[in-house]
């Protein structure tokens, strides 16, 4: 303790703040008032004697306290601000001022500690205020002002300076500047506002007015403010206030008053035609016109008519300006050759808008037309009724180029709907008015048909000649008579009125009924009375059209006559049409026959030439040999072919081709599709793909797989016929379809020469082709596409094509198919493997061939000599029951037309005896008919081969009933 102790403790032991006297060479306290250990929750001991730093809750980079104690000696007050530990716990946060003392001759360090915590405190809440403040300030919308009235200083926030185009530095704070920015035209309101209210007038500030920025802008702007302090005077010393842009809601209520007043003008022109006399409607287009014109500051404005009939415009209403020159009579009959373009335009429904006629390019003729009429700008706007336009609605500016703007078009648009439905009500009631009069010119003066017209309380409104000749009373002495005074006799008067009464009061019509009413001198009229009511604004009207019976019995008489007349004329029709029919049902079953013995004639040498040329094949040696029997097969096919088209179409007319319900998997078709057609395709040098899903694919079916694939075929053969090069691709996709339904649609597109559109009408009918050239070019019988319009529409879908000449053509259809979760059935094997498995599981099995054509029996056995299996020939039904009668077959092939007996009679003579009665029988004919095989499966036979028989079908035939066989044994 330094000398002088007792006087240096009386001076700060009481002190609040906590004194320290350290030692400079240890950093050790050597004395402390009773707040050096007291503040911090310590007793003497805990701190007297001890390091200063060992109070510091962290010493982590504080230097040595040798350098400290340096930098104390050199500084006359060194102030640190540190954080000390409270023996509770917590941290109390200081600040340290330390100076330099010598007592004794001995250098000492005092330090006056002071808790700082709450004015820490304060300092961060005032500093977090001030950025709040700050932030407020320039974040928000509005901006703030601050006035030193006796110094004319003032604060402007920096949205204030942002509104006025200002950075932050740049604008003078003077109220001056403010002052300055205000518009001239609102400067002596504004300060009278302001005045007001500084005198103590008005409680608060406040005004809207507009500014100028920097650059020259107007902005409107709605300032508030208020007095916040005066000076003993009760003068104003401060005001404060705030600015908020009101641009945008001036501009929307500016909008909105415009707005106002186009929807006051439209109602008003709207209400002026409400219920207007049809020869006074006219005059109210004129004075339309004129209101629309002064309204927008138009020059001229304008109504023209649209005559499509004589290809004429004519000039109909005009308005013009005081000053502007009329054009009305210039403007009548203007051919539409003269502005195309602006008649065109209007026929679309488009309107015409021209910013400036000079701009126009000098050729156009519409430019011509306008400069002689010293146009600068102009609007035109169709008069269109649903699709039709009637005329246009037309307004120029003449003494200056002008530009139309988004509402106030909105509005010429609404005056546009406005004329046109006045301009349709006028044609409509000017044709009302010429019907009406020419109903009442026909009513006059039709002959023998009395018209009488009645209003609400019965009297006379009209009274036609007929009615003068039937009844005769003039029409003088009829008109506002009532009917029962007339012609109603007095028995029946009481139930006519009441009658009339309850229609008109809407209770049932008055019935058309023959009527005995009474002529002028009391004599009785027997007539046939109709009766119709018009429900008109001005009240209802009931017309009464009363025919002499007198004259209908003697046109009754007449019609009876004509009756007799033609019931003989028609038992004479109705014989002959008998006739017609029967001779038209003779020549279609002529027809049915001629087709059943063609097909015979025709495929019995077709089948000789396609087995013999397959067996050819099979033994052919050299590769000359075998390209040329290639030729002949294709030749061959080819043929068969259009006979096949002959007799599907022919099938199809007669209504005697149904198909086939079985199930199969979709993707078998298309590859059997691939199979037939990729050779060639690649032949020709053409891609082809098929772009079929694999879920479409895998998508199990019920319907007629053969004839789905006869229309694919056709449609792929032909485009790969029509195309060069490039390629052919099939795609099919599912539609959008009900559960359980598969929509499928197909197309096949192609690179080919395409079709013109004149040529599409034709291809679906049959024996015609696009060109009749394509027949010579390229082959077919033009029947294909008709066959195969005809398949997919009895399979419930269309056919339709969509082509372009040299580009292309796109055939697609859809059907609509059956959607089944059963397995997939197997794909038919191919030749070789259906002999292969015939050899190994078949080999020994026994067959009996029946066939009396010779050719035809080379055949079948040429094809069948390598399968293993034993055959028996037999030359027609005859022999064939006697070989049957003795041997135990596995599979008989029957031909059908044979001698001595054929094959219908020997398979019911084969079923009677026990031996073969269960052993498949398979008919093998020439005739292609649906109904050839529905005889021959009624005769007791189990399958159906059409001749020419190909090699992979008769294999694939046999090796399936063989396979039945061995499932299901003879009993």
């Amino acid at each position: 303790m330094p000398s002088g102790a007792l006087s240096f403790e009386a001076l700060f032991e009481h002190m609040a703040d906590a004194v320290y006297v350290l030692d400079p060479d240890s950093s050790r306290i050597v004395w402390g008032n009773q707040a050096a250990w007291g503040s911090l929750g310590l007793s003497r001991d805990e701190v007297l004697n001890h390091s200063v730093l060992s109070l510091q809750v962290d010493v982590t980079g504080l230097p040595q306290w040798s350098e400290i104690a340096e930098v104390i000696r050199n500084t006359p007050c060194f102030t640190f601000i540190g954080r000390h530990r409270h023996a509770a716990g917590h941290e109390v946060e200081v600040e340290v001022n330390t100076t330099v003392f010598v007592s004794d001759e001995r250098e000492y360090f005092l330090s006056v500690a002071r808790n700082i915590g709450r004015r820490v405190a304060l300092d961060g809440e005032l500093n977090k205020r001030e950025k709040q403040l700050s932030f407020a300030l320039n974040e928000a919308s509005d901006g703030l002002w601050d006035w030193d009235v006796a110094t004319g200083e003032a604060f402007f926030s920096p949205r204030l300076k942002q509104m006025l185009g200002y950075g932050p530095d740049e604008m003078l704070p003077q109220i001056a500047t403010w002052k300055s920015s205000i518009h001239p035209d609102d400067l002596d309101r504004v300060t009278a506002k302001l005045n007001e209210h500084l005198s103590g007038k008005a409680s608060r500030y406040n005004a809207e007015y507009r500014l100028r920025n920097r650059n020259g802008d107007t902005l409107w702007v709605h300032d508030r403010g208020r007095v916040c302090a005066r000076d003993a005077m009760s003068q104003p010393r401060r005001v404060v206030g705030m600015v908020q842009d009101i641009t945008a809601r001036k501009a929307a209520e500016e909008k909105a008053k415009q707005l106002n007043a186009y929807q006051s003008l439209i109602f008003g022109l709207s209400s002026a035609f409400i219920n207007l006399p049809l020869q006074q409607i006219d005059q109210a287009i004129q004075d339309a016109l004129g209101k629309i014109g002064r309204f927008f500051g138009i020059d001229r404005s304008y109504v023209f008519a649209y005559d499509a009939t004589t290809q004429h415009i004519r000039n109909s209403h005009e308005w013009c300006a005081p000053g502007v020159p009329p054009e009305i009579d210039n403007l009548q009959k203007i051919p539409f050759d003269l502005a195309p373009d602006w008649i065109q335009s209007h026929y679309h429904g488009r309107p015409i808008v021209i910013d400036d006629v000079n701009a126009l390019e000098d050729d156009r003729p519409l430019k011509a037309l306008l400069s002689a009429q010293g146009i600068r700008s102009l609007v035109t706007l169709p008069l269109m009724h649903h699709d039709e336009c009637m005329g246009c609605v037309g307004f120029d500016s003449i003494r200056t180029a002008r530009r139309f703007g988004d509402e106030e078009m909105r509005l010429l648009g609404l005056f546009a709907d406005l004329l046109t439905n006045v301009t349709e009500r006028q044609r409509v009631e000017h044709a009302l008015h010429e019907n009406e009069y020419r109903f009442r010119s026909l009513l006059e003066n039709v002959d023998r048909i009395a018209v009488q017209g009645y209003d609400t309380n019965r009297r006379v409104i009209f009274w036609n000649a007929a009615s003068e000749a039937l009844y005769g009373y003039t029409r003088a002495e009829a008109l506002g008579k009532r009917l029962e005074e007339l012609i109603v006799p007095e028995p029946m008067r009481d139930a006519v009125i009441a009658d009339i009464a309850s229609w008109m009061s809407g209770g049932p019509a008055v019935p058309p009924d023959e009527m005995t009413l009474q002529r002028k001198d009391g004599s009785p009229v027997t007539v046939f009375s109709s009766h119709v009511m018009e429900i008109l604004s001005s009240g209802i009207e009931m017309y009464c059209i009363d025919i002499d019976l007198t004259e209908r019995k003697r046109i009754e008489a007449e019609l009876v006559r004509y009756r007799e007349h033609l019931e003989a004329l028609v038992e004479e029709r109705t014989a002959a049409l008998s006739v017609a029919k029967e001779a038209a049902e003779s020549a279609s079953r002529a027809k049915s026959a001629f087709l059943a013995n063609m097909s015979h004639e025709l495929r019995t040498p077709m089948n000789a030439i396609m087995g013999l040329t397959a067996l050819a094949l099979r033994r052919a040696q050299s590769p000359a040999q075998h390209e040329q029997l290639e030729k002949v097969e294709k030749a061959s096919k080819h043929l068969l072919a259009l006979i096949d088209d002959i007799l599907d179409l022919s099938k199809i007319e007669a209504e005697r081709l149904t198909l086939e319900q079985n199930d199969f998997p979709l993707g078998s078709v298309f590859t059997n599709l691939s199979s037939l057609v990729e050779q060639r395709a690649s032949d020709k040098g053409l891609q082809f793909e098929i772009d079929l899903p694999r879920a479409l694919s895998e998508q199990i079916v019920t319907g007629d797989a053969l004839r789905l694939g006869q229309v694919l075929l056709n449609l792929t053969s032909n485009a790969i016929k029509f195309t060069a090069q490039g390629g052919i691709t099939v795609r099919a996709r599912a539609e959008h379809s009900p559960p359980g339904v598969l929509a499928l649609r197909v197309e096949v597109i192609d690179s080919g020469i395409g079709i013109d559109p004149e040529a599409q009408k034709h291809l679906f009918t049959a024996f015609e082709q696009a060109d009749n050239s394509m027949t010579r070019k390229y082959g077919g019988t033009g029947l294909g596409l008709a066959i195969c319009k005809r398949l997919i529409k009895l399979m419930g879908g269309e056919i339709k094509v969509d082509s372009t000449p040299a580009r292309g053509s796109n055939f697609w259809f859809t059907v609509s198919l059956v959607k089944c979760t059963g397995e997939q059935p197997g794909v038919t094997d191919t030749l070789r493997q259906c002999e292969q498995q015939l050899k190994r599981a078949h080999a020994g099995a026994r067959l009996l061939l029946v066939e009396d054509e010779p050719v035809n029996r080379e055949i079948t056995l040429g094809l069948l000599e390598d399968t293993g299996l034993q055959v028996d020939v037999a030359e027609d039904g005859l022999a064939a029951l006697e070989l049957a009668q003795r041997t135990r077959y596995d599979l008989i092939l029957m031909d059908m037309q044979m001698p001595r007996m054929n094959g219908l009679e020997a398979t019911q003579a084969i079923r009677a005896a026990p031996l073969n009665r269960d052993t498949p029988i398979l008919a093998m004919t020439a005739n292609a008919f649906d109904d050839d095989r529905k005889i021959c499966l009624s005769a007791g036979m189990d399958d159906f081969l059409s001749k020419p028989v190909y090699p992979e079908v008769l294999f694939e035939t046999i090796l399936r009933w063989l396979n039945r066989s061995i499932t299901h044994p003879q009993g």
